[in-house]
């Protein structure tokens, strides 16, 4: 069970990585709709290349915050593509590990029903957010000068 409690840790610990990613973007859009001093981008970058790419789109998405901003908007793409693929490979690798061929492809069968049904639910609410999606109100941008 050691290899499994493993797991379950890093989905843990990516599960508030991925939180952390979708608070720094919320924060953000609530400070420039405030007029505020806003986080650097170079910052929500980081949150999103430390396992927050997901949170943060989604926030992107949710939000409708940095949509237009086409180098953040590009980087994040580049960010969570990287981190798709680096998952996939993990999943692959777990896959054809010796403690799933002594008999624990349930679990692993269990995990992958699950993935695949919240990544389901995302893009279908993404789909219908996309759908009735109005044009953003025009933000105020504190330049500082």
């Amino acid at each position: 069970m050691g290899w499994m409690h493993g797991v379950v840790i890093a989905c843990g610990a990516l599960g508030l990585v991925n939180l952390a990613g979708f608070a720094a973007m919320a924060h953000d859009k609530r400070r420039a709709r405030r007029g505020h001093w806003r986080w650097p981008e170079r910052r929500l970058l980081w949150i999103a290349a430390l396992g927050g790419a997901p949170g943060a789109r989604l926030a992107q998405r949710l939000l409708r915050h940095k949509t237009r901003k086409q180098p953040f908007a590009g980087r994040l793409r580049l960010i969570l593509a990287g981190q798709v693929v680096l998952a996939l490979g993990f999943g692959a690798g777990l896959i054809w590990s010796e403690p799933l061929r002594r008999g624990t492809a349930g679990a692993m069968e269990g995990l992958a029903m699950v993935t695949a049904l919240t990544v389901g639910a995302i893009a279908e609410h993404a789909t219908a957010a996309g759908a009735t999606e109005a044009a953003p109100a025009p933000v105020k941008i504190n330049r500082g000068l």
